[in-house]
Order: structure tokens, then sequence, then C-alpha cells
């Protein structure tokens, strides 16, 4: 059987285009019903995860203890600028995320993080 997080890797990294915003906001509108509207449309590469960062507390809150569906947020070169979707595959957590320097959609298993130079800042659940 196949998992929900699989028919999103490889897709195309695709800078103002499709990046680790799009992805989020994607997956979950279409494999958990929720929307999650940024205001106006982030072009610049990373732009709409530095909204996501900034507006966090209003479309967000902090978990400890994350399920499937909730935002991963990620330091990234030295900053909160890296965003995914976790995924729990047979018990262990993954992170479904567009990787800039993979130029495409990955599905990475959370310890491996750091592969990508990311490193996580915490699980996030949807408002709505």
């Amino acid at each position: 059987m196949s998992h929900w997080a699989e028919r999103y890797v490889g897709r195309k990294y695709v800078p103002g285009q499709y990046d680790c915003g799009s992805l989020v906001q994607e997956v979950l509108r279409e494999q958990f019903g929720v929307v999650m509207q940024l205001p106006g449309k982030a072009v610049a590469v990373n732009c709409q995860v530095r909204q996501l960062d900034s507006l966090r507390d209003e479309l967000a809150f902090k978990i400890a203890d994350p399920v499937e569906g909730d935002l991963v947020l990620m330091l990234a070169g030295g900053r909160c600028s890296h965003c995914g979707v976790l995924a729990i595959i047979e018990g262990t957590r993954y992170v479904l995320h567009a990787v800039r320097s993979a130029g495409q959609v990955l599905l990475q298993r959370e310890r491996d993080l750091a592969t990508y130079g990311c490193r996580l800042v915490g699980y996030y659940r949807p408002r709505n």
C-alpha cells in the first residue's frame, strides 16, 4: 500500500512558482482539507515560507506531539526559512518538503533533515 506523501515526491521545485510554501498549501488542501491562504501571491524564493513564519501564530499553533499533516518549520541557512508537512510511515516520522538545492520534492526521515542543511524548529497545527 502506498502512502499519500509518495504522490508528491519528485515534483520539480520552481522558484517563484512551486516551492516549500506552495507544497505545504497544496498538501494541506488536498490531503487534509485545510485551506491555508496567505495574503497576496509570494513570488520570490522562500517568500511563501517567510510569510508562513511571520504569520505562524495567526495561522497555526505550536504543538509537542505531532500527527500526520502537521506543519514542520525548519532552519535553513541559519534562519526559519523552510517548511514541510509531517508524514508518519510505519511509525517513523518523515518530512515532505520541496528542496531548492535538490530541485524537487523529497520525503526524508526527520533524523536525516541535516542532509540538506535543515534543522527542525518545531511542529505546528493549522488553526482552521
